[in-house]
């Protein structure tokens, strides 16, 4: 029996070998699957503690970032805040201006502003309609003054004085300076008057006719009664050309009116300045002349002067003034 059990049971027995072999071989790979897993569980723990480390430092990071920005925007947001309120303030002061109703209300900016609207290149002068003024004033923190009086108080009082018995209706050439209204104030009076422009006239009247200065363009045969000349022989070569043209165009008895600088003419003197003597010479053949001479004293007086001691004066300060009539004869 016992030997038959030994044959039944012997197959198996190497087969239980066989399985007990094959389960200690499981056994020992799971030890090995196990320590590769310990080994990686720990690769995995020190990715995972550095990608934490990385994601702190970025989070500070951010967060220094996030408080430099936000310094940032405040600082801007500060200076934008300035800004506006100096844009303001600005605004104030424009809309201030008008409000300046005294003469202590006045200061630097707007006295600035005055000075420009009445200079030769200021607002005025930008649309034409800028007049020399007779009386020019300066402007000041708080204070207005008189700065000069210009040579044009005593010009526009010579030719008035001297046209007081031009009839309404007659007819007048004017010279002078475009910086003058004495062509409007005659006008004003009722005389035709043509003035001689190189720019359209400020103001429309209906005694008043521009014309250019090129002589070619003039009305032909040109008579007039008067020809008025304040400040502008210079405008045509000097004296003794505005006296010449004046001779051309004058009706017979026609009367000249002219100021020019008057005085030793010199390397300093005013363009077109003539000695009184000379002056004197060049209106021989003119009837009923008038020669005065005026001096600036300062910078607000103008006082009449000796036609003969006015020779001595290098013209700067002098002005003739020049009434007389074209011979009824010629």
């Amino acid at each position: 029996m016992r030997r038959v059990l030994k044959r039944l049971f012997r197959p198996l027995s190497a087969r239980l070998d066989r399985l007990h072999r094959h389960l200690d071989e499981v056994d020992r790979r799971l030890d090995e699957i196990t320590a590769a897993l310990d080994r990686n569980h720990e690769a995995i723990l020190a990715a995972r503690h550095q990608a934490y480390s990385l994601l702190v430092q970025d989070l500070d990071a951010g967060s220094e970032a996030t408080t430099l920005l936000s310094r940032g925007l405040q600082d801007t947001r500060t200076a934008i805040g300035d800004a506006v309120d100096e844009l303001r303030l600005e605004i104030d002061k424009l809309h201030a201006v008008p409000a300046a109703r005294r003469v202590e209300d006045i200061d630097a900016r707007i006295a600035a502003l005055l000075s420009h609207a009445d200079a030769p290149d200021g607002f005025r002068a930008q649309r034409g309609i800028w007049h020399d003024p007779a009386v020019r004033v300066t402007y000041g923190t708080g204070d207005v003054a008189v700065d000069e009086v210009t040579a044009s108080i005593v010009e526009s009082a010579h030719a008035l004085r001297a046209l007081h018995d031009l009839r309404a209706d007659s007819r007048a050439l004017d010279l002078g300076s475009p910086d003058s209204a004495l062509d409007l104030a005659l006008a004003s009076l009722g005389v035709r008057v043509l003035t001689v422009r190189s720019t359209p006239l400020p103001l429309a009247h209906p005694n008043l006719v521009a014309i250019a200065p090129d002589r070619a363009e003039w009305p032909i045969p040109m008579e007039v009664d008067a020809v008025v000349c304040p400040s502008g022989a210079r405008a045509w070569g000097g004296a003794q050309a505005a006296i010449d043209l004046a001779q051309d165009v004058l009706a017979p008895g026609g009367r000249l009116v002219l100021s020019l600088a008057c005085g030793a003419p010199g390397p300093a003197s005013p363009l077109g300045t003539i000695a009184p003597a000379a002056l004197a010479q060049a209106l021989v053949g003119w009837e009923d002349v008038v020669l005065d001479v005026v001096r600036r004293v300062d910078r607000t007086t103008w006082l009449p002067v000796d036609p003969q001691l006015a020779g001595a004066s290098d013209g700067s300060d002098q002005l003739a003034l020049v009434s007389c009539r074209r011979s009824a004869a010629t």
